[in-house]
């Protein structure tokens, strides 16, 4: 009888630890969601935008558990095209973007090798 237990407790075991990582990482449903993709608008000099398709950009958001947007990280790289304006030194910028409803705020830096980025942060809690 000690033989037929040990395998089968041995199995329930195995079977607990496989599917304890599920039940551990189970995202919840007002879990942050992350994307990454290309394609933004990137400022020259003169604060002109044009899309740059290579441009990086990675954005982080997240509701409350009533759907509300409590979150919004926002964060890109660019290159100005040939042609484009640069600066004779970086040019950093203020701006702000409303995104869901809320006010996203941040900077941009527009640099003389014509290399763009830009953040916006928006945090319900720190308002």
């Amino acid at each position: 009888m000690r033989k037929a237990i040990i395998p089968a407790l041995a199995s329930c075991l195995l079977v607990a630890i496989s599917m304890a990582p599920s039940a551990a990482f189970a995202k919840a449903e007002n879990a942050a969601v992350a994307e990454n993709g290309q394609g933004c608008l990137v400022a020259d000099a003169n604060g002109a935008y044009t899309f740059d398709a290579a441009c990086n950009y990675h954005v982080v958001t997240r509701n409350d558990r009533n759907g509300a947007l409590v979150l919004v990280s926002y964060q890109d790289q660019g290159t100005l095209p040939e042609g484009a304006p640069r600066p004779t030194s970086a040019v950093r910028r203020e701006v702000t973007s409303t995104v869901g409803g809320e006010t996203c705020t941040g900077h941009e830096v527009t640099t003389p090798s014509g290399q763009y980025r830009s953040d916006c942060r928006f945090n319900a809690s720190n308002n």
